[in-house]
């Protein structure tokens, strides 16, 4: 996308789609949890749909023009995101002291998305979408997500 910013949003939309067909949410709904919470804890999504993601992470969103990251429906349980190096993150997840840089996810669409266990740190997700989104296991990764006075959560 660096090399391309005019097509940029048509490559935001694809990955975007591509997303959400390879990680779906079953059709009858949230998968079932089983096994120890050590053992779900350790469910993340595929590479490929794990990869996808960190490239529309490491993207720059003044080109997206009117594409939305839309990963509604999407299976992302065990996701881990941000745009910290590893020795950043970890001083984040034991004392909250957040670096600077924030990725952007303004605007994403997360509804109906089964987020349980994953870590969002340094993720700006002002007026993001979460309608009936499962957020649940890991609050802990949503307090340095970019979370401001602007986010606005919308839960159905």
């Amino acid at each position: 996308m660096q090399d391309s910013p005019r097509d940029q949003p048509r490559t935001v939309s694809v990955l975007s789609a591509y997303v959400r067909r390879h990680a779906r949410v079953p059709p009858n709904g949230f998968a079932k949890e089983k096994g120890t919470l050590e053992e779900r804890e350790e469910i993340k999504p595929s590479t490929d749909v794990q990869a996808v993601m960190n490239v529309l992470a490491d993207r720059s969103h003044g080109h997206d023009g009117r594409a939305q990251l839309d990963w509604s429906d999407s299976d992302l349980r065990g996701l881990e995101l941000s745009p910290w190096a590893a020795k950043e993150l970890q001083r984040v997840k034991e004392s909250e002291e957040t670096p600077k840089g924030r990725v952007s996810f303004a605007f994403a669409n997360f509804a109906g998305a089964d987020l349980r266990y994953a870590g969002l740190y340094g993720i700006d997700l002002q007026n993001a979408s979460f309608i009936q989104a499962n957020l649940s296991k890991k609050p802990s990764a949503y307090r340095s997500a970019g979370l401001t006075s602007r986010t606005r959560f919308l839960f159905g």
